[in-house]
């Protein structure tokens, strides 16, 4: 019998409307952003999710509201 796997996707929602699904495995930070970040994120953004890889995700959700969906401890 084969050992069963699974990704815990964490499905959060852009500024523009869009959803994106990030692997909770391959979260390393969740941050609110600073005043100087508004340069750089789409207004309406509360949160920004960094991957391991290096890649931002911005997100309408509230880092606190992102860390209650969180799966793992």
């Amino acid at each position: 019998m084969l050992p069963l796997a699974f990704i815990a996707l964490l499905e959060v929602h852009g500024p523009d409307g869009q959803t994106a699904y990030v692997n909770e495995h391959e979260i390393s930070t969740l941050r609110e952003p600073a005043a100087h970040d508004l340069r750089h994120f789409a207004r309406g953004t509360h949160c920004i999710v960094v991957t391991t890889n290096g890649k931002f995700v911005a997100t309408v959700e509230t880092c606190a509201t992102l860390r209650q969906r969180l799966t793992y401890p």
